[in-house]
C-alpha cells in the first residue's frame, strides 16, 4: 500500500470520527449544561469526555486540510504542517489534559480512589513525562 493510499483512508476515518463525535457532543454537552451545577461524578465524567471529543474534532478538522494538501500537492502544504504544533497543543494536548482531570475528578468523587492517591500518581506522571521531555531534548 503506498503513502496516497494510507493518506486516502486515514482521511476516510479523520471524517468518520469527527462525525462520530458530533454525534457524542449532542447528547453529552446538554446533559453537562443542564446539571453541571450539581458537581456529581456523572457530570464531571461527561464533561470530560465532551472536552476529549471536541478536542478530537478540532485535531481532526486541522489535520484533515493537512493532509489533503499533501495527497493533492497544493501550495499550502507545508504551511500546514509547518503550524500543525499549534493544533496538537490546543486541541489534542491541552483538551486531553483538561478531559483526563475531568475523569480524575470523577473517580475521586465516585470514591474509586483517593486525592492523595490520585495526587502521587499524578505526581509520577508529571514527573516521568518530565524526564522524558528533558531527554528528547538532550
Amino acid at each position: 500500500m503506498n503513502m496516497s493510499t494510507l493518506i486516502a483512508v486515514d482521511l476516510f476515518f479523520t471524517f468518520v470520527l469527527i462525525g462520530l463525535s458530533w454525534l457524542i457532543l449532542e447528547k453529552c454537552v446538554p446533559v453537562v449544561l443542564e446539571s453541571f451545577n450539581r458537581r456529581h461524578a456523572r457530570q464531571w465524567l461527561l464533561l470530560g469526555i465532551s472536552l476529549g471529543f471536541i478536542g478530537k474534532i478540532l485535531d481532526n478538522a486541522w489535520w484533515a486540510p493537512t493532509w489533503i494538501s499533501k495527497l493533492k500537492h497544493w501550495h499550502t502544504e507545508e504551511w500546514w504542517f509547518h503550524h500543525g504544533p499549534i493544533s496538537n497543543l490546543a486541541a489534542r494536548h491541552v483538551l486531553g489534559i483538561l478531559s483526563a482531570a475531568c475523569h480524575l475528578i470523577a473517580i475521586y468523587i465516585q470514591g474509586f480512589a483517593g486525592l492523595r492517591e490520585l495526587w502521587s500518581k499524578i505526581t509520577v506522571v508529571v514527573v516521568l513525562s518530565a524526564i522524558v521531555w528533558l531527554l528528547v531534548l538532550r
